[in-house]
């Protein structure tokens, strides 16, 4: 019979009614009524068929367990009368349990009985699959239902009948879901034994029903309801077991029933009994899956899991969708005790292939979408299986394979969208809002607040009411674990756009899909992601309130991204009021945008929502550090180290607070143990867990280290694995190649790399993999060379688009060590540790620049002949900071006639002086502070910048985003940040050689190991074969020599490090990866002469130098009366005005043995900050005695100009080894006072300065020393040989109306000795001194400046042809000779010779190519130089 068929999703009463009453014509004339009133097909709904015609019943079985739904078919025309085998059909289907409910728009069916997955033909009829409604309609059909059993609680949903075993006795497995079985009921019989009342007009147990009555088929259906009810609630009723029991002995091959029968018994602890009811199941229907399945949990539960594994691999594979099979056998292979994830991933790669039907065009028209053979109901199981599978290719690495699986998991309940199409639905959503409110429309970016977002589903899903379409027939429970699947997926597949940059703008992506999250499930958790998220995103600035302390809402502005993020933060906590990780992260966006206060309460209450919350804690005592309570915050990071021993944060922030104060209870485990409770308090928690003890600066260098080799895997799998190229490799190299196709250098390097990878295998291959030290760095290196080359080629072309570089696929962003680059100063660290330390932080920033493509790198255009050379300035401290004390004249100085200034500020204007000084001194002067990183490199670029400086390096406020992107062709690093940046996006540093020895630079390393070793650049010549490349080398290739090889720096893999050392090197003592521009005097510059002029009436007054110096000598007197009026004159002070964390045990201890050897000497500190004094009091009592103890004086910290002009007071100052005075340094030359410092490191630029600052006063030898020893004597012999006498000095008093006075005597003070001597020379020649001379500072600094564009146009700054190699011949020695005095000697006296003559030639500075530039100084030359030699013994 030909059919046609028709979908009626209606009420069929009628049709229950006539089935009950066994009337199959009445049947019929109900069904037609019902189509025709679901189709209109006939004028009244109640209307018979015409005669001689009659309609099949039309059904489809649900091939994966679950119930069906009544359809109707419509003969075609001439089918004739059709009711007999209607009557046949429905006969049938009443023989597998098809029951019938009064108001429920569907029939349903057990799938007993039908052969395997898909639709089956019984009869006539059609039976095809059908899904149950939402819960609460469920419940409604359950209350509505007229069926009347006698003991019985009524009837109840037909899905909890009639579905698979599995979903009640799977229910109770070990697997994926379970049950708790407890105990048999004492007072049931037990399952199997005979019921009484066999007799035909016995009552069935539990009803009122006969068991003659109970034979007939719809009675039976009735009672079996009210036992899958009572099953619900009492799963191990005695009137349950006798109520199926009977159900059973009447009919014996009813399967739903011997289902249940099975359930009852595995509930009741019957295992065996549970297994033979299954078997019996399967002796009469041998592919009846749900009995499977539910003898694999049997078997599970009595022990026998490869037994059970077997069974219900056998359902999967005769029913790939069934459900219940397939996630309890999932369960078992990732169970925690031995998961097998690779048999997992087979499972479900089998069930998703066996269900997969093919592709058909999207909703949205861009591209195709996954169909299956799965019905709209259970399409959240298939959603929850792709999700499996994505889970488990992420376990074994194959990222990008566990996106697409992610993503076909979202596609599944899109009703035929595909995910970028969802993206881009959000994306128009956000500008129309954007375009409602009068938004920025430069901001491309989809910014929502969170009542917008909570309504974008509904914006692009109208028709289902805001709800998923794969979701929309799903109800209550189903339906919230369907959305929080949904919602966990979406979070995953933003979370992999963030680490893996896999667009060209991950957050166009990320943000979309974090919106659709929230609006699936209003999770606080989402809101606090996307608080973290915006918070991040610098773009205009918009009128906001941030919460305040001080009592309601106080106006701010902020950025749009701080905005919303604050919106996000108090939507999560409307959510979730005592949600710890929103108040913190909102305390951490307050603090952020200058709202410590209300960050600290922010914080605290976080603590009262978990008092054990350690980030909480260790945020609290970041924030009251920031307020000045550096004691009080050490509290807070105990707490935090005590809740978690591990926590590096709190560590490191309980190290810095408590060297802050100079708390040095169990700062070193071989330091002295602490001698009270707070001490050994502080070094429990520190040793908490650890099993030898240690102090908390030994944990922090522990941290460091652990945390460095860890780095040190980034990026693992992504370019090797298992010995052999991957495709993500070839793929990247290939990339590079087309970028720079030809030429040498780099462009050699690549060729022979791509045909390396190629070959997979040869000698080649293998030193190239041992250069990829650390595959990711390896990586972001060569991508930003790469992208540097392009911008000079484009350049040399006279183009103005510069070429896309990319990173490896899946390569996500790199982990930061806790350790910061700032904290290094003091920490006991070598070289390479402080050099990896700041180069992985410049890798995290290299990797976003890289990966966010948005962020053009622009072409440089050369000056014409006769314009300016643009030089840039970038800084977040334009404003009244040290910097600007330092540097505000330098801007006015450039010469106008070659350079233009322009200044970029990343911070809001503060009204200073300072800040107006620089405005007018730059040419153009850019206030950045509320722009995105984009806007600013654009705004350079725009500007045709050529050198670009960077002021702030790692400091606070830094925007090294910027140099990341690379938006001028020569970047630079000056001042703000005395260490090296490890960044490929900083090409110079400017420096001198007493900070910066270069045997400490990379660049200057690599070439004297060239030298020493005689190797000249090797020559690789490329050669065709067929489609092979292979590589040659004009020298013999020899085979690998073997693993020992990769520890040695100098072996054959070094002709793979692309002209530069890997910073990952395991040997090496250099720290700087920039190369130098060595100033000739010294790199700090300062404007004391242009600045601080306040002695300038005493000096016009004075006359000659020996009537300047004794009245000088007057002023230094009265005011050391003013400051210390209880110190007699014959008193030496020593002072030191640095930040107390500069101070460490081992100089503590220097500094007392000083004053117990110079009884008349005193050491003035600052109180700075003022809890210290207590500690160092203490200490000084422990270590040296109460009588040395009161000779360590404190005052508090003074305004910038009274600080300079006390300086005077002191006698000498102390510098600190560990890490120097800096301006502190400068300030105290200029007030004419003596500075005694000992350059402690070599790897360390801030233990350095105050030498080299000295150095350039012509004072230095008798101001620098080399040891501690010699620093006490050199301080022992100053303060003993210092004498002292009186003179009286007249001043002349002036009469009121400006005529002559009498004369005042006043006795004066006057110092004798080496340091009065010295104190005479350096306050009388500071005018002439080229410490003070900024102008003389700039001249030089321009010449680098123009030398360092000139070789970047020339491509001379990347060569490796260094002429040392032509000048000296090669040394036989590769030793470690190369590091000892006599090397560092030799290697000295060669650099004095070239830059001598440089000079000599009247050339301005020496610059070998692809090394450092070293600037000559136009009156005599490059002294820094000469310190060289004296340097070695340093």
């Amino acid at each position: 019979m030909a059919m046609q068929t028709v979908n009626a999703t209606v009420t069929l009463p009628s049709i229950e009614h006539a089935l009950q009453q066994g009337n199959m014509a009445a049947a019929v004339a109900a069904q037609i009524a019902a189509v025709a009133a679901a189709t209109g097909q006939y004028p009244q709904a109640a209307q018979a068929p015409p005669s001689g015609m009659a309609f099949p019943i039309s059904r489809q079985l649900d091939g994966y367990g679950q119930q069906a739904t009544l359809q109707l078919a419509a003969p075609a025309a001439g089918s004739g009368n059709n009711v007999a085998m209607l009557q046949q059909q429905q006969q049938q289907l009443a023989s597998y349990g098809m029951t019938d409910f009064g108001t429920q728009p569907f029939l349903t069916l057990p799938a007993a009985g039908l052969q395997g997955p898909g639709s089956s033909v019984l009869g006539g009829a059609t039976i095809m699959p059908a899904y149950p409604q939402q819960p609460q309609q469920q419940q409604a059909l359950l209350e509505a239902q007229t069926h009347q059993l006698g003991s019985t609680t009524g009837g109840f949903y037909a899905a909890s009948a009639f579905n698979s075993m599995g979903g009640v006795h799977a229910a109770m497995a070990d697997g994926s879901r379970r049950v708790g079985r407890g105990a048999e009921d004492s007072r049931s019989k037990a399952i199997g034994e005979a019921s009484g009342g066999a007799g035909s007009n016995a009552f069935v147990a539990g009803t009122r029903f006969t068991r003659q009555q109970a034979m007939a088929g719809s009675v039976r259906d009735a009672i079996l309801q009210s036992a899958h009810k009572l099953y619900a609630s009492n799963p191990r009723s005695s009137v349950l077991a006798e109520m199926l029991l009977s159900l059973h002995q009447l009919h014996p091959r009813h399967l739903p029933t011997l289902l249940l029968l099975a359930c009852a018994c595995f509930s009741n602890g019957q295992a065996g009994k549970s297994l033979e009811y299954n078997e019996l199941i399967l002796q009469i229907d041998p592919n009846y899956v749900e009995a499977m399945s539910n003898i694999g949990t049997t078997l599970r539960s009595m022990g026998k899991a490869s037994e059970a594994e077997a069974w219900w691999w056998r359902a999967v594979r005769l029913r790939p969708g069934y459900w219940d099979a397939v996630e309890n056998l999932m369960g078992v292979l990732c169970s925690a005790r031995g998961p097998r994830y690779g048999e997992a991933l087979q499972l479900c790669e089998f069930v998703d292939g066996s269900l997969r039907t093919g592709d058909e065009a999207s909703r949205g028209g861009t591209g195709t979408v996954a169909t299956y053979q799965v019905a709209d109901a259970q399409r959240a199981r298939l959603q929850s299986l792709l999700y499996s599978e994505g889970n488990l290719r992420f376990a074994l690495g194959d990222v990008a394979g566990a996106r697409r699986d992610y993503e076909r998991a979202v596609e599944a309940v899109l009703g035929g969208l595909r995910l970028d199409e969802l993206v881009r639905g959000v994306g128009k959503c956000a500008a129309q809002i954007r375009d409602q409110v009068g938004g920025d429309p430069a901001v491309d970016l989809p910014l929502l607040a969170p009542d917008a977002a909570a309504r974008v589903l509904a914006a692009l899903f109208p028709a289902t009411q805001g709800e998923l379409p794969g979701l929309a027939g799903l109800g209550g429970s189903a339906l919230r674990q369907a959305k929080h699947v949904a919602s966990n997926l979406l979070l995953q597949l933003a979370k992999l756009h963030q680490d893996q940059a896999i667009t060209e703008q991950p957050l166009a992506v990320v943000l979309p899909l974090y919106y659709v999250a929230l609006a699936l499930e209003a999770s606080p958790s989402t809101c606090n992601n996307l608080g973290i998220i915006l918070s991040a995103i610098p773009t205009p600035p918009t009128a906001t309130l941030v919460p305040s302390l001080q009592g309601g809402p106080q106006a701010a502005q902020a950025p749009m991204g701080a905005a919303l993020a604050l919106q996000y933060y108090t939507h999560g906590l409307a959510l979730d009021a005592r949600h710890p990780h929103l108040y913190t992260n909102l305390g951490s966006l307050l603090k952020d945008l200058g709202y410590v206060a209300e960050a600290v309460r922010m914080y605290e209450k976080a603590v009262e929502c978990n008092p054990a919350f350690d980030v909480a804690l260790a945020n609290l005592g970041n924030a009251i550090k920031d307020l000045g309570r550096v004691q009080e915050s050490v509290a807070w990071y105990l707490r935090a180290v005590q809740a978690s021993p591990n926590f590096v944060e709190a560590v490191c922030g309980l190290a810095n607070a408590m060297a802050g104060v100079c708390d040095w209870r169990a700062r070193d485990a071989a330091g002295p143990p602490p001698t009270d409770a707070a001490g050994e308090q502080i070094q429990a928690a520190i040793a908490r867990g650890r099993i030898t003890p240690c102090g908390w600066m030994d944990r922090v260098v522990e941290i460091a280290d652990h945390q460095l080799r860890d780095g040190r895997r980034w990026g693992r799998g992504v370019l090797v694995a298992g010995g052999r190229p991957t495709p993500a490799l070839a793929a990247f190299v290939d990339a590079l190649r087309r970028v720079l196709p030809d030429g040498a250098g780099l462009a050699a390097f690549l060729r022979c790399a791509q045909a390396a990878v190629r070959d997979g295998r040869g000698a080649p291959w293998r030193r190239l993999a041992r250069a990829l030290r650390n595959e990711g760095g390896w990586a972001v290196r060569l991508a930003e060379r790469v992208a540097a080359e392009a911008q000079r080629r484009r350049f040399w072309e006279g183009a103005r688009d510069a070429a896309s570089v990319r990173l490896p696929a899946g390569l996500a962003a790199p982990p930061v060590p806790t350790v910061l680059p700032f904290h290094t100063f003091t920490y006991p660290l070598d070289a390479r540790a402080i050099r990896l330390i700041s180069h992985r932080n410049a890798l995290r920033l290299s990797h976003a620049a890289l990966a966010n493509h948005s962020i053009a790198r622009p072409v440089a255009q050369a000056p014409n002949p006769g314009e300016a050379l643009h030089v840039g300035y970038v800084s977040s401290d334009f404003n009244n900071h040290p910097l600007a004390h330092l540097m505000q004249s330098v801007f006015g100085m450039h010469d106008r006639r070659r350079f233009r200034v322009f200044c970029y500020a990343t911070t809001a204007r503060d009204g200073s002086e300072h800040r107006h000084t620089i405005e007018r001194g730059a040419d153009v002067f850019r206030d950045c502070a509320a722009w995105a990183t984009a806007r600013i490199a654009e705004q350079i670029a725009r500007d045709g910048v050529h050198v670009l400086v960077n002021l702030n390096g790692y400091t606070k406020g830094a925007r090294n985003e910027v140099f990341a992107a690379r938006p001028a062709p020569v970047l630079v690093a000056f001042m703000g940040f005395a260490g090296t940046l490890g960044a490929g996006w900083c090409d110079y540093l400017v420096a001198d050689p007493i900070v910066c020895p270069p045997w400490t630079v990379r660049c200057e390393v690599r070439a004297e190991r060239r030298r020493r070793r005689g190797q000249e650049p090797r020559v690789r010549e490329m050669e065709e074969v067929g489609a092979n490349r292979r590589i040659k080398d004009a020298e013999a290739e020899s085979e690998d020599k073997g693993e020992e090889a990769a520890s040695d720096p100098d072996a054959d893999s070094s002709i793979w490090d692309f002209g530069e050392l890997d910073p990952e090197e395991d040997c090496g003592a250099w720290v700087y990866t920039e190369r130098m521009l060595y100033m000739p005097h010294t790199y700090f510059v300062n404007d004391h002469r242009q600045g601080f002029r306040e002695d300038d009436d005493l000096r016009a007054a004075a006359g000659s130098a020996d009537a300047l110096w004794r009245a000088e000598q007057a002023v230094r007197y009265r005011m050391r009366r003013s400051v210390f009026p209880q110190l007699s004159d014959d008193v030496f002070i020593f002072a030191n005005f640095n930040q107390l964390y500069k101070i460490d045990p081992q100089l503590f201890r220097l500094w007392l043995r000083i004053l117990e050897r110079a009884p008349r000497a005193v050491i003035w500190l600052l109180r700075f900050p003022a809890a210290g004094e207590q500690h160092l009091r203490r200490v000084a009592v422990e270590w040296a005695g109460a009588s040395v103890a009161s000779r360590i004086l404190f005052t508090d910290v003074a305004p910038k100009h009274v600080h300079i002009k006390r300086g005077c007071v002191a006698d000498a100052f102390l510098d600190t080894p560990e890490c120097n005075a800096h301006t502190t340094a400068v300030d105290i030359l200029w007030s004419g006072t003596p500075v005694l410092t000992w350059p402690r490191h070599e790897h360390k630029l801030c233990s350095r300065v105050a030498a080299s600052v000295v150095c350039a006063t012509d004072c230095g030898p008798t101001m620098v020393v080399s040891s501690a020893d010699a620093y006490v004597d050199r301080a022992v012999d100053w303060a003993l040989s210092a004498s002292h006498d009186y003179e009286y000095i007249q001043h002349a008093e002036q009469e009121e109306g400006g005529g002559s006075g009498s004369a005042a005597a006043e006795s004066v003070r006057v110092c004798h000795g080496p340091v009065a001597d010295l104190r005479r020379k350096l306050f009388l020649a500071r005018d002439d001194s080229r410490l003070f001379d900024t102008a003389r500072w700039t001249r030089n600094l321009e010449r680098g400046l123009l030398e360092a564009w000139r070789r970047w146009t020339t491509g001379e700054d990347t060569s490796d042809d260094s002429e040392e190699q032509q000048e000296y011949p090669a040394a036989e020695s590769r030793s470690d000779e190369w590091w000892s005095e006599s090397h560092k000697l030799e290697w000295a006296s060669r650099i004095e010779r070239s830059v001598a003559s440089a000079a000599a030639n009247n050339r301005s500075v020496y610059a070998p190519p692809g090394r450092s530039i070293w600037v000559c100084d136009e009156d005599d030359g490059m002294p820094a130089q000469s310190w060289l030699r004296e340097m070695a013994a340093w």
